[in-house]
């Protein structure tokens, strides 16, 4: 075995971005453990999670987090010139593996190549310092002497997993994973788990079972057989004769309701048969009865008819005379009425008083109505009007002489001499200054006061202008109109003898006003004495007759009696005539109803075209009294037994048709009552037929049984496999745990049903007699029943029938601490919920992919892989992978936001931004941290002599680099 100081470090040595994602251009070192720190959305994760597009050879294999893989690929190839790009040592020297964008009108698509050669950032940068596009690099390239090889996205596959050989001239070797049997399912299973260790997903229970079966895959021979088809294979005997048990005892009612439903089949026939026999005897009785009766009965009709018309004429004309009597009657009553109602209103005056008092009334009115006509003038509303505008201007001259008494007014108040007013007289309106004291607001006191004699009344103010000097001093001042208090207090005098006229006024227009209303009121009385005149005549019309009115209202009452009992015993007789004539009727329509019925009897189908053949017997057997007999009623059972036997038909044709589709072999019998009879037979049969089905449930189970060995040896081969693998993981030692184990968690319901079924089976050989003997002590009917039962319920839960290896166990994991404390968990989640556990993860992928690579390859590649948040890590832990990364061989690459210190390799990514908020690392940007205990490669070019063409300067690159910006350089960073 080689020692560590002389083992070489074949993989992956650099990784560049180019106008991709955040970064312009930045070189990662992936030669020894790396370290990228930083803010958060800076473009730590980018770096590992574009390799993706090199490793892998679908977008849809790929993994970005919350982004659309469609939306990720814009991003990280936005243009013709994006490069993401690798440099790998193989034994047959140094290549570029690469993948260059085609730009927004290629849909961003992106193109993979391998180059033979170092790479050297100074190629993508031409003379101008912009980036070149990808055509142009290759040309510089070839210039240089480097060949490039383009390659499919299968090509890519195969060169890097261990096909080389069959890409191109299969002259390069850049194999990065050397799979064992490297065919596309391996490449898949690969796949599955180096996307978990570049992009750290969240993997649920199912996907890790999934993931263990397929990296133990060749080792399993079956892994899975569709159980619903063996089932059927082996209970198809069984499923034959179920059917014909279940289809014979599901329509053995059927047979039965057959028999029952023939039988009253029978029994209708036969009484419509009596019917039908019934009704053309009493039809030929009634058609010659009825004509004769329906002119019998017309004849009474018509006499009654008119005997009646002649009463209601009598009764018309006693109605009318009576009408006449009654109408006189209130005539006479109302005028009598009247003449009480008048005599109790006027029993207290008379004619000559009443007129007295019109005449009265008539002269106060007159001479009323000639004194208002000269009343307008003295108008109540505008006479307030007056007055209240009149000690409106009193209240207002007062409060000008308090005013002026007081001393408060503009001119006052500002302390101007005489000579200053005299002066001011001349420059301002008089009326200002004749305001009162309240009407100036000052912001500052004495503010008003300095402006006039600063500005109005100096040389320098108003009355110096520029141009011109105006002298003033001869003009006369003007007077400032202050009031004089002896001629306030002479109009406040005349104000207020205006107000005592005006009152006096408002006195006489309210006096006018209650004149009207008296007015008014006497208009009233002079209506109402009016009309006791008019009343007192008609008193005296109606008092003279009296007499005559109340012994022609006597005679009217007599003669209403009279009348009233007339009437009484005339509608007796008129009604006895209609019960009469309605009892004839009642007659005359039963016998047209009995005519009519008669006819449709004629015409009923039932009559004419019977289906019933008519009973036997005499004539007179079949009479009836034709006075109670309904035809009506008859032909409705008649309709009715029809109905019921066709429906009765219909049913037992049903049953029929249910019975022989069931049981097809009883359709040769064409005869009802022969299918009925030998329906029954199959019946009796049935016990015999329900023990045999017994035997081939028997037989199927054991078929099934055998089918299903496969699947357990399978089991017990994984197993196996897995303690194997637990052994090589527990031989590499991680700090503070003692040991971790992949657990298989036995799905113990299927394990025990498969079992169940397998030692039947077992049993029945060992023993060699009948399956259904009771000899041997195996599993009971019922246990058996019960464990296929129960993986039927497996796989027909929303599958397709598959049994599979999968569904035998769990997958668990159980890490023992130092301490002796033993975590048990379901999830790589759990175990990575703190920094000592968080080391499991990364162990079991390693271990994982070794386990698919080919153990007789020249050479283990480094592979790169990423942790995230690594600050949750204690630093034992950090050198517990480092150490087994190392061993494995794994470049780790710590993303953190603060550096970690364990690593070979430091990048502060926030330390690389320039002024477009693109990062930009080169060799300059790589901390380094020597470590005593790391083993230095001999066989690897010198750190000095590798890094020197990574070496950019930012003073000519990173400010003045030029990028030709497209639409999808715009695109967000996922």
């Amino acid at each position: 075995m080689r020692s560590k100081a002389l083992k070489t470090r074949w993989g992956v040595r650099h990784y560049a971005m180019v106008n991709s994602g955040n970064h312009i251009m930045s070189v990662f070192p992936m030669d020894g453990p790396l370290s990228i720190c930083g803010h958060n959305n800076l473009g730590k994760t980018q770096a590992l999670q574009s390799m993706q597009f090199l490793f892998f050879t679908h977008l849809a294999h790929m993994h970005f987090g919350a982004h659309q893989a469609n939306t990720s690929r814009a991003f990280f190839f936005p243009s013709d010139h994006s490069y993401l790009l690798m440099e790998v040592l193989t034994p047959d020297g140094v290549f570029i593996v690469g993948a260059h964008g085609k730009g927004p009108t290629a849909g961003n698509e992106y193109e993979l190549f391998v180059a033979k050669g170092e790479l050297d950032m100074g190629d993508f940068v031409d003379p101008i310092n912009r980036i070149r596009p990808y055509k142009e690099l290759f040309r510089h390239w070839y210039e240089q002497g480097i060949e490039v090889r383009n390659l499919t996205r299968e090509q890519m596959r195969q060169m890097l997993y261990g096909e080389s050989g069959r890409v191109k001239g299969g002259d390069w070797d850049v194999t990065m994973v050397p799979l064992a049997n490297a065919n596309e399912r391996r490449y898949q299973v690969f796949r599955q788990i180096y996307r978990n260790l570049l992009t750290q997903p969240l993997l649920k229970s199912r996907e890790i079972k999934e993931l263990i079966l397929n990296v133990f895959s060749e080792k399993l021979s079956n892994a899975n057989l569709n159980f619903l088809e063996v089932r059927e294979r082996a209970f198809q005997r069984f499923r034959l004769a179920e059917r014909e048990v279940e289809r014979l005892g599901y329509r053995r009612e059927d047979i039965l309701a057959l028999g029952k439903e023939y039988d009253e089949y029978t029994e209708l026939s036969q009484e419509g048969g009596w019917l039908v026999r019934e009704l053309r005897v009493n039809l030929t009785l009634a058609v010659e009865r009825t004509p004769l009766c329906i002119e019998q009965l017309n004849a009474l009709h018509k006499g009654e008819i008119e005997k009646r018309a002649k009463l209601n004429e009598q009764l018309n004309s006693r109605m009318q005379e009576r009408d006449r009597t009654v109408e006189q009657r209130i005539t006479l009553a109302g005028r009598l009425t009247r003449l009480d109602e008048l005599r109790e209103r006027n029993a207290m005056t008379c004619r000559e008083a009443v007129e007295k008092s019109i005449r009265t009334l008539t002269a106060q009115h007159a001479t009323l109505s000639d004194q208002l006509r000269q009343a307008d003038i003295y108008d109540v509303a505008t006479v307030s009007s007056r007055l209240r505008h009149t000690e409106h201007e009193i209240r207002k001259l007062n409060k000008r002489l308090e005013q002026i008494r007081n001393g408060d007014g503009l001119l006052d108040t500002q302390g101007f001499v005489d000579a200053e007013k005299a002066e001011l007289s001349r420059l301002l309106r008089s009326d200002m200054f004749s305001l009162e004291a309240t009407a100036l607001t000052e912001i500052r006191p004495g503010s008003f006061n300095h402006w006039v004699r600063t500005q109005l009344m100096s040389k320098e103010g108003l009355l110096n202008l520029q141009g011109f000097e105006l002298d003033l001093t001869d003009l006369p001042p003007m007077d400032f109109h202050s009031d004089d208090p002896a001629q306030l207090q002479q109009s406040i005098a005349m104000y207020q003898e205006d107000l005592a006229k005006l009152q006096g006024q408002l006195e006489v227009a309210q006096n006018q006003a209650l004149k009207r209303t008296e007015l008014d009121s006497l208009a009233k009385q002079l209506s109402n004495q009016q009309g006791y005149l008019q009343e007192l005549t008609e008193l005296e019309v109606l008092e003279a007759t009296e007499t005559a009115d109340r012994q022609v209202l006597e005679g009217v009452m007599m003669c209403l009696a009279q009348i009233d009992e007339w009437l009484q015993g005339h509608q007796e007789r008129i009604e006895g005539a209609t019960r009469a004539i309605n009892v004839i009727e009642q007659k005359l329509n039963d016998a047209l109803e009995q005519a009519r019925q008669l006819k449709d009897v004629q015409q009923h189908r039932q009559i004419q075209n019977s289906p019933f053949i008519p009973a036997d017997g005499p004539a007179e057997a079949f009479e009836r009294d034709l006075t109670g007999y309904n035809f009506g009623d008859t032909l409705n059972r008649l309709e009715w037994i029809s109905n019921a036997l066709d429906r009765i038909a219909l049913t037992m044709k049903n049953y029929q048709h249910s019975i022989v589709g069931d049981l097809p072999d009883l359709a040769r019998h064409e005869s009802l009552s022969d299918l009925v009879q030998h329906a029954r037979e199959r019946l009796e049969t049935l016990p015999q037929m329900r023990e045999m089905l017994k035997r081939y449930h028997q037989e199927g189970i054991a078929q099934l049984s055998g089918a299903l060995r496969d699947l357990s040896e399978n089991y017990v081969t994984l197993e196996h496999e897995i303690s194997l693998f637990n052994r090589r993981i527990n031989a590499r030692k991680v700090s503070n745990l003692r040991g971790f184990r992949l657990d298989l968690k036995r799905n113990e319901p299927i394990l025990d049903a498969i079992n169940t079924l397998s030692s039947h089976i077992a049993q029945a050989d060992e023993n060699e007699t009948d399956l259904f003997g009771q000899q041997g002590g195996g599993a009971s009917q019922t246990e058996l029943v019960r464990a296929m039962d129960r993986l039927s319920r497996l796989v027909e839960d929303g599958r397709d029938g598959t049994l599979e290896l999968g569904d035998l166990f769990d997958i668990g994991f159980t890490v023992e601490e130092v301490n002796g404390k033993v975590i048990v968990c379901n999830t790589l989640d759990e175990l990575a919920s703190n920094g000592s556990t968080m080391t499991l993860k990364p162990l079991l992928y390693f271990s994982l992919i070794r386990h698919l690579t080919d153990r007789g390859a020249r050479v283990e590649p480094f592979l790169p892989f990423y942790l995230d948040e690594i600050a949750s890590v204690d630093p034992s832990n950090q050198r517990t992978i480092l150490a087994f990364s190392e061993n494995l061989g794994f470049t780790p690459v710590f993303a953190s936001v603060d550096p970690t210190t364990t690593v070979r390799y430091c990048i502060n990514i926030s330390e690389c931004i320039n002024t477009d908020n693109r990062v930009y690392v080169t060799q300059a940007d790589w901390q380094h941290f020597d470590h005593p205990e790391d083993d230095k490669p001999v066989q690897a070019p010198q750190q000095s002599e590798r890094d020197e063409k990574y070496e950019v300067d930012v003073g000519q690159f990173g400010d003045s680099l030029q990028v030709e910006t497209t639409k999808a350089d715009t695109v967000a960073q996922p």
